[in-house]
C-alpha cells in the first residue's frame, strides 16, 4: 500500500543528505577563505612593520657647473668610485626635541651618473615622526670634519687622482618631509681652476713633452664645512705641477687668491729650454671660476693670452688679457 508519509520521509532524507554535502562544501570554502584572509592580514602586518622603520634616504650626486675645458674630470658628474662625506640632521621645530640622530656617513658613487650608496649598503632612514632632514655633503672624503680645518691642494696634479683630491666641493640640501624619491645633491666647486694650453709658434721646436709648473701658489686655505665657506690662506707659497704632456690643454686647481706680479709659471720645453712667465698685473683667482692660459711659444718670445670665465659650459669673453714674456734660460 502506498503510504504518502513514507514517500515524503524518503524525500526528506535525500534532501537532508544533499544539504549535509552542501554545508560541508560551504564549510570548506569558508575555511579556505578564512585562510586566505589570514594570509593577507599577516602580509599587511609585515608591510606595516616595514613602514614603521621609516623611509630610506636615497641620494645621488651632481655638479652645479660644468666645463668643456681641458681636464674632463668631474665636470658634470663624479666618476665611479668617488667617496663623499654626508652629514644628516633632523629638521626640528623650535621647542621640540630631536628624535633621530645620525652619525657621519660615507657614500660611494656606484656608476658614472652620480648614484650613491652608503657603506655596506646600510641606508639611513627619515625620522618616523614625519620630519625631514638637512643634508651637508663634502668632497673629497679625506676631509676630517665638518668644522673648521685646513685644506691643501696637491703640489703635483699631473695625475687624475691628485687633481680630484684637490677639487674641494660642497653641497647643501633640505628635504622637508620624508620621500621615497631620489634626491640629487648639487655640488659646487670651491677652488679656482687653471687650464694651460701650450701652442707651438713661429720657429718653435716640439712642445709635446713640455712641462708646465705654477709658481708662488698658496696651496693651503681654511674651510668650514658646516657653512661651505673658505677662510684665510696660509701665506706660505710653493709650486703646483700641472703637466708634462702639452699635446692637449691641461688643468689644475688652486685655492682662490690674488697673485701679485711675480714669476707665475715655468715651461720646460721638450728641447730642454726653460721659459719663465712673469705676470705684470695682479691676477685675481675667484672661487668657482676657470682661468684659461693659452701660451704661444715662438723662437725668441712667448705670447700669453688668458680668459676668465665661470666654471661652466659657456665662456665669459669679457676678461681677455694679452701679455708678452721672453725666454729665460
Amino acid at each position: 500500500m502506498f503510504n504518502a508519509n513514507d514517500s515524503c520521509d524518503t524525500k526528506t532524507n535525500s534532501e537532508i543528505k544533499i544539504m549535509k554535502n552542501y554545508l560541508l562544501y560551504m564549510a570548506s570554502a569558508l575555511l579556505l577563505l578564512t585562510a586566505c584572509n589570514n594570509g593577507d592580514e599577516n602580509q599587511t602586518a609585515v608591510d606595516s612593520q616595514q613602514q614603521e622603520d621609516g623611509i630610506p634616504i636615497m641620494l645621488e650626486a651632481g655638479i652645479e657647473q660644468t666645463t668643456r675645458a681641458a681636464n674632463n674630470l668631474q665636470n658634470d658628474v663624479f666618476e665611479k668610485g668617488a667617496t663623499i662625506n654626508v652629514y644628516l640632521k633632523e629638521i626640528t621645530p623650535t621647542g621640540y626635541a630631536v628624535t633621530t640622530k645620525y652619525s657621519p656617513l660615507v657614500y660611494t658613487t656606484t656608476n658614472y651618473t652620480g648614484a650613491l650608496s652608503p657603506q655596506n649598503n646600510i641606508y639611513p632612514y627619515f625620522p618616523t615622526n614625519g620630519r625631514g632632514v638637512t643634508v651637508l655633503a663634502m668632497y673629497p672624503s679625506n676631509l676630517a670634519t665638518k668644522d673648521s680645518q685646513w685644506f691643501t691642494v696637491e703640489s703635483d696634479q699631473k695625475g687624475s687622482a691628485s687633481y680630484k683630491r684637490s677639487d674641494l666641493m660642497v653641497a647643501f640640501d633640505t628635504i622637508p618631509t620624508p620621500t621615497s624619491t631620489m634626491r640629487t645633491l648639487q655640488f659646487k666647486h670651491l677652488m679656482s681652476k687653471v687650464t694651460v694650453q701650450v701652442v707651438r709658434g713661429t720657429g718653435s721646436g716640439d712642445i709635446t713633452n713640455s712641462q708646465v709648473t705654477l709658481y708662488n701658489i698658496k696651496r693651503k686655505i681654511t674651510f668650514v664645512g658646516s657653512l661651505g665657506t673658505l677662510g684665510e690662506l696660509d701665506p706660505e707659497t710653493s709650486t703646483v705641477a700641472v703637466t708634462d704632456d702639452c699635446s692637449s690643454p691641461k688643468s689644475c686647481v688652486i685655492p682662490p687668491q690674488d697673485i701679485d706680479p711675480c714669476r707665475f709659471f715655468r715651461i720646460k720645453l721638450g728641447g730642454k729650454d726653460v721659459i719663465y712667465y712673469y705676470n705684470t698685473q695682479t691676477l685675481n683667482f675667484l672661487s668657482g671660476h676657470e682661468y684659461k692660459f693659452v701660451i704661444t711659444v715662438n723662437q725668441n718670445s712667448v705670447n700669453v693670452t688668458y680668459t676668465v670665465g665661470a666654471w661652466e659650459d659657456e665662456e665669459n669673453d669679457t676678461g681677455i688679457f694679452n701679455e708678452h714674456a721672453d725666454k729665460d734660460s
